[in-house]
């Protein structure tokens, strides 16, 4: 390679190094996103519209790019502010894709550099929207989320959206609530007017109203809003689990085993009281949450531990007959019995969990492929190595948990005297954690084990997401 490439090279890539410190340690003083383009009106951090934001640069040399991924503020229908320094000169267009922060949607956008921001801080560029394919329009308006009056709330941003429903970050404006901030989930326009998608959406929102332990995010309303449905939860200040994983993955860092051990166990623990709820007049619910993925695990700024999102959970009391139509959950922990058709049970949300321990232990999906369709083969077939042949330091006793969360066979699934027998004493066909409970228990004690405390837990979790 010739010497002046080299050093162009060279230069380029502390470029990008300078450029992700930036975008990582930054504490930008967020601006009004009326007034962005002015970058002169102030409000709190934590009011200010944001999205992230992939940002390719290009040099002369063939071949050569790069990508860097910020978080952009002050997002409006007009633009946005980009914390990069130093800017790109006025007048230069890119294109740029956004996401919401559980990266659910992504959208392709050309912007203009329209002005810079010099001092410390904040540091950057001011950027308007040029251009927004027709189609994307809708989810743009969306996934920037400009505030906007909803009832009774005032809708500040939007923290995450799935098939039917969108989360948004919101403040009461009124009542003894007032000032306060909550979680707002309502169904997607597409679906306001649907009778069916309502019916599932108060479903959900009167099983997660009758749930209330400590580990599992609160519901705080229902209602309706000019014929949307929404539901008013307790909101978590803080990430998924999903967004804490990438966030060590992109620094380099392996989550600490015996830190693994305690949010799986707590995660456990909130599932199977879940499992084991009863509605009014004592029934059991027969709840079974199908969901179980680390972006449904929350991981709040003080260090505590969330599960989230019961919106397609199975309810045996209920037993809906449009339930079996539609395949609910991610692929890579669906269990092998929801590909198959077959009920769910306890021990599919056990499974799930599985794959999300394997996932914490090793910084590797447990079944992972480039098409969902090879994806199901796997999770059908259920075969993944120990933890500890991907990290070595994972203890033996984590190793034994995620196998055995993660076995293909319920114990269910042993319908003979001789297939229980079997299952016993055959390797081949030993059967999953019967309950959630189970799991939990050998948490415990493998926490026990490896000296892992909760407080621990604690402050290594707040280091993360308040880094």
């Amino acid at each position: 390679m010739d010497e002046s490439i080299k050093a162009s090279l060279s230069e380029y890539l502390a470029h990008v190094e300078r450029l992700e410190s930036i975008a990582e340690s930054i504490d930008i003083a967020p601006v009004s996103p009326i007034e962005f383009l002015d970058l002169e009106e102030r409000i709190p951090r934590e009011r200010a519209p944001r999205a992230r934001i992939s940002l390719p640069l290009h040099m002369d040399i063939p071949g050569m790019e790069a990508t860097v991924e910020v978080e952009a503020c002050n997002v409006s229908s007009g633009g946005m502010f980009l914390p990069l320094w130093p800017p790109l000169p006025i007048g230069t267009r890119f294109d740029v894709e956004l996401a919401t922060n559980d990266i659910n949607s992504r959208v392709q956008a050309t912007v203009e550099v329209v002005r810079h921001q010099a001092g410390s801080p904040p540091l950057g560029m001011g950027v308007r929207f040029v251009e927004i394919p027709p189609a994307a329009e809708a989810l743009v308006e969306r996934l920037l989320a400009d505030q906007e009056a909803f009832g009774n709330f005032r809708l500040e941003a939007l923290i995450g959206r799935g098939g039917m429903a969108e989360v948004y970050r919101a403040e009461v404006l009124a009542g003894e609530h007032a000032g306060q901030m909550v979680a707002i989930k309502r169904l997607l326009p597409e679906f306001v007017g649907s009778e069916l998608h309502a019916d599932l959406f108060v479903s959900e929102a009167d099983v997660s109203r009758q749930l209330n332990h400590r580990n599992i995010v609160r519901v705080l309303e229902i209602g309706v809003v000019k014929d949307t449905y929404y539901i008013a939860m307790q909101y978590i200040r803080g990430v998924t689990l999903g967004e804490f994983l990438r966030r060590l993955k992109r620094t380099q860092r392996a989550m600490p085993p015996n830190i693994a051990c305690v949010i799986a166990q707590v995660v456990a623990e909130a599932l199977d009281y879940a499992h084991r709820a009863c509605g009014v007049g004592g029934t059991c619910l027969g709840l079974v949450h199908r969901d179980i993925n680390p972006a449904n695990v929350l991981l709040s700024q003080d260090g505590e531990i969330y599960l989230s999102d019961f919106g397609v959970a199975h309810v045996g009391a209920l037993a809906p007959a449009c339930e079996g139509q539609v395949l609910a959950g991610k692929a890579p922990y669906l269990a092998p019995e929801q590909l198959s058709g077959d009920p769910v049970s306890p021990e599919s949300d056990v499974f799930a969990l599985g794959a999300v321990l394997f996932e914490m232990l090793t910084g590797e999906i447990a079944f992972e492929a480039e098409t969902v369709s090879e994806i199901y083969k796997k999770v059908r077939a259920a075969r993944v190595v120990s933890p500890s042949q991907i990290r070595s330091e994972v203890p033996v006793e984590l190793d034994e948990i995620t196998l055995k969360a993660l076995r293909r066979r319920r114990s269910r699934d042993a319908s003979t005297f001789f297939d229980l027998l079997n299952s016993r004493f055959s390797r081949g066909s030993e059967t999953r954690y019967e309950t959630a409970g189970a799991m939990a228990s050998d948490l415990i004690s493998a926490a026990a084990r490896l000296g892992a405390k909760r407080e621990q837990t604690r402050q290594y979790i707040r280091a993360i997401v308040n880094e």
